[in-house]
């Protein structure tokens, strides 16, 4: 009677006893111990847990096996029939309960409960059985009359107090939500929200930008880079009548408006804009019980006459993991196809299966109208056609020149969805736009949820819904405005690299290991990482709020591991570790926790001294006990931030001057195509760009000798990489023929008027031609602009790993001229600066060069990346935040400085710059030589740097490195009828194979940097000819890999 008396008032089957319960320990086991009625066990605390096991009810079937099989039926229908019976429990103790789940079922099997429950079965069935077994047995039947003793009547209740029930009613909740208000992008750090349902999740930032994905895949392409941070799904507005343009938020245009605005609630993001007379008002809202996602857009004509709009959407799609979209977006690309469903107004992208195991995946983007357009839809889903190559989503082709989209799908190389809608606006008047996106594994799946919200009451439920979804979530969570505004604020620290770092940058600088050392601590690295350091035990009040916080981020299916150093006299007590470890447990309750261990609790005792600056070189968030409350040490964003001096602005001391340009003569060449074709005698390919020219894709030259190289394209693109040049790339590999972007590039300014450009065609594109020649070993840039006659030559030297780029300026004005010239690097220094940027640090040296170490990077420890230049007066800096600013590749801020603000070290986002100055008077000629090399130590930079910083040994290594290339590829030449045919065999086939191939081992579509043992072998017959030494270290190098088993 009991029994079922408390599971009445608990709202749950009856039947408690001793079992297993939701809560796990360490090993990942279900935790277990006494549980009873109240009012029955002397045991106190029985009344926080509420849990039923199974075989208590059969255990009662011997008692009342009706009431027991009417229960037993309720406890089927809750859930606990499993492939073995019953399952051990199942816990209703809401503190103990996932986010909206009634009950968790502890699924385990316990022998002696399942024994229990047969033996209770038996008995019932075969009128009580194995009890006339049991005392058939002689030793049990002399004892029977224990078993029939009599209750004392002297008792004595050791429980004074009776615990009394307290029906749940739900926990006490603040009702005043979350808001946070921003009137402009943050330029320090980007303002990241994230809006989930648990299974689909929208990052998304103060300036519009983001990522979305699911638990299956990323959806659209992101990369982590606050600077100049251009990913994510935009919206391009152009007024028709004004012809302005601008974005529905701050990216991808970063124009100015009138007025902007963004709002993070917890169920959506809000961007407001205005724009001359029309505002914009952009809603993104993650549905409830969907993958899908909303970007609501409504356009309000404020003027007096109606005007036209043109809105056009884009997104880059991904439908794979976000680590493989990193590594080889090019090749990931290949296996996704689009098409186009005007019926419905949208598109639709299957990604195939690339093996059994894999699963199908589907992504649809429809558009909601509600207005009066104009025309139909227009369509894209290729990236070339509409970015157009050179260009990024800053300005697109399809917007910079008025072009129709192409309405081009099927399976196109660089897949993107893009929708274009055309509409008339009255004065006053509204009209509005609803993009869904939806995400699932079946074409029906996918057209089901198109359809399910193709009108706008659909998609006002949704809104509706997320706002409902929002508020239970807040009161499940218990948070109150505040809390959750400073947990919304610091995922931003953990998605983006955290000025705050830079508060512990001396520790982290003392770092020299690498992510394998973490693992013997059970710490992937894959997460993001908070570090908490206690030293005394009232300071763990932190630790109660990071905990909280790291269940809200859990919530928003945002990944992040806890790491608690804690630090203490050893004792046999250990009172901090121990308050620790209970803090941890008491929150380490809820069904969503027990999914992965995530909470590291670390005694600073007991590890490597050399571990602890390693755990503070991989966390994004750093938080000490006795610096304050959490939200004091986030708001503590690096004091330089606002206290900086202001630099030292360039005094623009004269208006541009248009000089008048010289036609180029086109040179003289073999196979035009009209852009690029061969030297007469084949030494070198020669592209000529005139306005406005593009080559159709990325041409490319791979130079290297035997340990370094680079690869330069026709636009001035590329990467270097030392040793391996997959795993050890020591600039940006980009894999991107649209854009085709740099992580190198060398500025040219002029100090009277303030104009910046480059010699190449990219990152600044002038209306000049350009002149790119890729010959044997080397690749040479001319260019004329602004008076001044440029060239330059980029090569590497024949045995020596650095690349130099020799410029040769000549001032054809008769005005002396005052030029800076920079050159700014992204450093890597391993696979990818995703993995890499937070754990560069930057350095100079006494004669000035700069340094750049990755102390992360295990395949090649020790290395150091060094800059130099052969001025020796010089500015450098190391945080690329500085260096752009609010600008980007075309418009860096710091080149309106006098010069680059020195900042170096660790905790930044870093980049390597250096700038020099140079004088021209009028007709004067200069060279200037920049160098970017990779070395084990630095008395190797020293010897590298002093050597040519000396332009005469510069000059000497060019020479060398051409009469090299000319004398191994020059040993046997071909005369055939056909021109082609000796033009490719006479240098440019051998020069690839031992260029591209067998040094360099990368290319434009693939950086591979792996040794490959069927191709190479091919490839070394065809030089075996020209140089038999180098095709037999290679077939010695494959043949001591050749093993029996292969």
């Amino acid at each position: 009677k009991s029994q079922k008396k408390y599971g009445n008032q608990r709202e749950m089957p009856w039947g408690t006893s001793e079992s297993g319960f939701n809560a796990m320990d360490k090993h990942h086991d279900y935790k277990y111990k006494a549980i009873g009625v109240p009012w029955l066990g002397l045991k106190r605390g029985l009344i926080e847990d509420a849990v039923t096991a199974p075989y208590a009810t059969f255990l009662s079937l011997m008692v009342d096996p009706e009431e027991a099989i009417k229960n037993i039926k309720r406890l089927k229908t809750d859930g606990l029939e499993g492939p073995y019976g019953f399952y051990e429990a199942a816990d209703y103790t809401p503190e103990r309960l996932g986010f909206e789940t009634k009950r968790a079922v502890v699924k385990s099997f316990m022998a002696h409960h399942q024994g229990m429950s047969l033996l209770a079965l038996n008995n019932c069935i075969n009128q009580n059985i194995m009890q006339t077994r049991f005392h058939t047995d002689p030793e049990i039947h002399a004892a029977r009359l224990l078993l029939q003793e009599k209750v004392s009547s002297d008792l004595i209740f050791t429980k004074g107090t009776k615990e009394k029930l307290v029906p749940y009613k739900g926990k006490i909740t603040r009702e005043k939500s979350a808001v946070r208000h921003y009137q402009k992008p943050n330029t320090i750090l980007p303002k990241a929200h994230i809006l989930s349902n648990g299974n689909y999740s929208v990052m998304i930032t103060d300036r519009g930008t983001g990522y979305s994905k699911s638990k299956m895949a990323a959806v659209t392409r992101w990369r982590e880079d606050s600077t100049l941070d251009q990913y994510g799904m935009f919206f391009y507005l152009k007024n028709l009548n004004s012809k302005a343009v601008w974005s529905a938020a701050y990216a991808p245009l970063n124009n100015k408006p009138d007025k902007y605005e963004v709002v993070f609630t917890a169920d959506k993001a809000t961007f407001k804009r205005t724009d001359g007379d029309i505002e914009t008002k952009t809603e993104v809202v993650v549905a409830s019980g969907d993958n899908v996602e909303i970007r609501r857009i409504t356009l309000k004509n404020n003027g007096k006459k109606s005007c036209v709009l043109e809105l056009t959407s884009y997104f880059e799609l991904v439908m794979a993991t976000q680590a493989g979209d990193i590594a080889h977006p090019a090749f990931g690309n290949l296996f996704i196809e689009t098409e186009i469903k005007q019926d419905r107004k949208c598109l639709v992208a299957n990604r195939r299966p690339r093996s059994d195991s894999d699963k199908s995946m589907w992504l649809a983007n429809a558009v909601v109208v509600r207005g009066n357009t104009q025309g139909e839809i227009q369509y894209e889903t290729d990236r070339m056609q509409l970015i157009g190559r050179g260009n990024n989503p800053k300005n697109p082709l399809v917007i910079n020149q008025e072009k129709p989209l192409s309405n081009t799908s099927g399976p196109v190389l660089d897949p993107v969805m893009s929708m274009r809608i055309k509409v008339k606006i009255e004065a006053g008047k509204t009209a509005q736009f609803s993009f869904v996106t939806a995400f699932c594994e079946s074409r029906e799946s996918i057209l089901h949820l198109i359809d399910k919200y193709d009108n706008s009451s659909a998609v006002e439920g949704a809104f509706k819904l997320a706002l409902t979804r929002s508020q239970v979530e807040t009161r499940y969570l218990n948070l109150d405005a505040d809390e959750t505004e400073l947990y919304q604020d610091m995922i931003s620290h953990l998605v983006f690299i955290s000025p705050t770092r830079m508060m512990s940058q001396e520790i982290i600088r003392q770092n020299t290991q690498g992510q394998s050392s973490l693992w013997k601590y059970g710490i992937s690295g894959d997460n993001p990482i908070v570090l908490v350091d206690l030293s005394k035990i009232d300071q763990v009040k932190i630790l109660v709020e990071v905990l909280k916080a790291h269940e809200y981020w859990r919530l928003m299916d945002l990944k992040v591991d806890l790491v608690i150093l804690s630090e203490e006299e050893y004792s046999y007590s250990l009172p901090l570790y121990a308050l620790i470890s209970d803090i941890v447990l008491s929150k380490q309750t809820h069904d969503i926790l027990n999914t992965s261990e995530d909470v590291f609790i670390l005694e600073k005792n007991k590890i490597a001294a050399a571990d602890i600056p390693l755990l503070y070189a991989v966390a994004r968030v750093i938080l000490t006990g006795g610096m304050g409350t959490m939200r004091e040490q986030i708001e503590c964003v690096r004091e330089t931030a606002t206290g900086k001096l202001i630099p030292e602005k360039i005094v623009v001391l004269n208006q541009p001057i248009n000089y008048p340009v010289v036609p180029t003569d086109e040179p003289e060449r073999l196979y035009n195509n009209g852009i690029g074709g061969f030297k007469v005698d084949g030494s070198e390919y020669i592209i000529h760009l005139a306005s406005g020219e593009n080559t159709p894709a990325p041409w490319v030259n791979v130079i290297a000798n035997q340990s370094f190289g680079f690869m330069v394209s026709e636009a001035g693109s590329g990467y270097s990489w030392y040793q391996n040049s997959r795993e050890n790339k020591l600039t940006p590999w980009s894999n991107d023929v649209v854009s085709d972007p740099t992580g190198e590039a060398i500025y040219l300014g002029d100090g009277d008027t303030g104009e910046i450009w480059t010699i190449t065609p990219l990152p600044i594109r002038e209306a000049e031609d350009y002149t790119i020649k890729h010959g044997f070993g080397y690749t040479n840039f001319e260019h004329a602009s602004h008076g001044i006659k440029q060239r330059m030559t980029q090569f590497v030297p024949a045995t020596e790993a650095v690349k130099i780029s020799l410029i040769n300026l000549k001032n054809e004005s008769d005005q002396e001229r005052h030029l800076t010239l920079t050159y700014y690097t992204r450093p890597v220094l391993g696979f990818s600066d995703q993995a890499t940027a937070m754990h560069i640090n930057t350095d100079q040296d006494e004669s000035g060069a700069l340094l750049i170490k990755n102390p992360y990077n295990e395949g090649f420890p020790g290395e150091i990346l060094f800059i130099d230049a052969s001025i020796p007066e010089r500015s450098v800096t190391g945080d690329r935040k500085a260096f752009f600013g609010n600008g980007d590749m075309t418009c860096p801020d710091s080149l309106t400085n006098v010069n680059l603000d020195g900042v170096l070290g660790a905790g930044l986002d870093p980049c390597g710059a250096i700038q020099v100055k140079v004088t021209l008077g009028p007709n004067e000629r200069k060279d200037i030589a920049f160098l970017l090399g990779a070395v084990n130590n630095r008395d190797e930079v020293a010897v590298l740097t002093e050597k040519y910083r000396e332009l005469r040994n510069v000059q000497e290594a060019l020479y060398e490195v051409i009469n090299f290339w000319k004398s191994k590829l020059g040993v046997i030449q071909v005369e055939t009828a056909t021109d082609s045919i000796n033009l490719m065999v006479n240098g440019w086939l051998q020069y690839q194979v031992i260029s591209c191939r067998l040094w360099g081992r990368s290319g434009f579509y693939q950086a591979g940097g792996a040794f490959g043992f069927r191709d190479q072998l091919q490839d070394v017959l065809s030089i075996t000819n020209i140089w038999p030494e180098i095709a037999r270290a290679q077939i010695l190098l494959h043949a001591s890999h050749q093993y029996i088993q292969g």
